[in-house]
């Protein structure tokens, strides 16, 4: 690069070190990051190294596009100086910009407000995810040949779930330096086979739930580690089956098979406030939702803690209240529960547990909503997630719901429901894509 450091190995004279700190500003006052990182390996393979020397090889590093090169000068610059603050904001950066959001939520609680919000737009560019998902009940093969309208062979009705496919895509986005934007669009169809039985009647009939959903989030960090968080998620279901009624009120009338189309338009509203503390942060949120017919309210406290100090390992619990319908009101305490951890330098895994009543539950910022007519009474998850380079971020998900249905069925007359419990299991692909 035209400089001559004159090092020699595993030494740093005092004329040396000038010598390279004058040719590394130089080089970086004048933005020529490329050459700025040349001179520094040239020192580091002569065996120099100090902080100051890596704090500004991860500067050049961040600032060329380059960061997970930058996070290993600057860990190591952080090592040899834990109080600086302007080593620990560009590590920061550098966690953005390699796609490991956690690990530089570790860091938001020591720096306090990153100044260098200039650098979000290089290292924190806008993102595309695309997700598919595909999801297998064991509802039918349980429960399909059963004698749903008992001994009376009068009334019998069920809905069983069979499968469901889900195709997502999000994208994200910085509106302002500290504040970003989350769109996501989906689409979901769930196969349902209806069962009919009365006098007259013998109907087994597939259908098919089909639902939509647009996603708007925005969240903006304030001064002193504090973020607010606001969303919107409206979904749409519709579909078409047949549903049996009584032609008068009274328990010798017969029953009467017609078609009943539903259409239903549905939202969700969070808003949370966050605090980022050492090490980890926690969350105050809140949510009002009209979901199938209802209307719910979340309350709900979720926090994550870093035990080492950074992602390597984190626990992410989450505890909500709701309370669904008015007049009269149902609550419900839901507890969930993640763990992450780092298998290796670009691959991580997480594994999950939730327990309550799920029923028209959201979670995710509101980004997931679980608006079944069924109950979900607890799951268990896991999740692989691969990151090839800075852009790419690959994720496999499991996930295995204990649900709970129910049928009605015509007893001396009068309807009864039936309660009854199946699992379904859920696999999903994902793909996020940085530029």
């Amino acid at each position: 690069v035209g400089v001559s450091l004159g090092l020699a190995a595993n030494s740093v004279p005092a004329v040396n070190t000038t010598k390279l700190n004058y040719a590394m500003q130089r080089f970086m006052g004048v933005q020529k990051w490329i050459e700025t990182i040349q001179v520094g390996e040239m020192a580091l393979e002569e065996g120099v190294d100090y902080a100051l020397l890596r704090e500004w090889l991860g500067i050049a590093c961040v600032r060329s596009g380059q960061p997970r090169k930058a996070v290993t000068h600057l860990e190591k610059a952080k090592e040899f100086s834990p109080g600086d603050q302007d080593i620990k904001e560009y590590l920061y950066y550098a966690h953005l910009g390699s796609g490991r959001e956690l690990d530089a939520s570790c860091l938001l609680a020591e720096i306090a407000s990153p100044k260098r919000v200039v650098l979000e737009s290089i290292v924190n560019p806008s993102a595309v995810n695309v997700d598919i998902s595909s999801g297998q009940s064991n509802q039918v093969d349980k429960y399909r040949s059963l004698d749903i309208d008992g001994a009376d062979n009068v009334y019998g009705e069920q809905d069983l779930g069979k499968s469901s496919l889900y195709r997502g895509v999000g994208y994200k986005t910085a509106l302002l330096p500290g504040t970003t934007m989350t769109l996501g669009y989906s689409l979901m169809g769930i196969n349902k086979l209806k069962q009919i039985r009365t006098v007259s009647d013998n109907i087994d009939r597939d259908y098919t739930v089909n639902q939509t959903d647009l996603y708007v989030g925005v969240t903006t960090r304030l001064l002193s580690g504090l973020s607010l968080t606001g969303a919107y998620h409206g979904i749409n279901v519709n579909f078409s089956s047949p549903h049996a009624s009584q032609t008068e009120v009274s328990p010798t009338a017969p029953y009467q098979v017609a078609e009943q189309n539903t259409n239903l338009n549905n939202y969700v509203l969070f808003g949370a406030i966050t605090k980022e503390f050492e090490p980890g942060n926690l969350s105050a949120f809140g949510v009002y939702s009209n979901l199938n017919g209802e209307r719910q309210i979340e309350l709900g406290l979720s926090g994550v803690y870093f035990p080492l100090g950074n992602a390597d390992l984190y626990l992410n619990p989450t505890l909500t209240w709701q309370r669904r319908g008015e007049s009269s009101s149902t609550t419900a305490l839901v507890f969930d529960q993640s763990l992450g951890f780092k298998l290796r330098t670009d691959l991580w895994g997480e594994l999950s547990f939730s327990v309550g009543d799920m029923t028209n539950y959201s979670e995710k910022n509101a980004l997931i909503v679980y608006n079944i007519t069924d109950t979900i009474k607890s799951r268990l998850g896991g999740a692989l997630m691969y990151y090839p380079n800075a852009n790419i971020e690959f994720s496999l998900r499991a996930q295995l719901d204990q649900r709970g249905g129910s049928r009605q069925q015509s007893v001396s007359g009068v309807v009864q429901t039936i309660d009854f419990a199946y699992q379904n299991t859920a696999f999903t692909g994902g793909v996020k894509w940085k530029f």
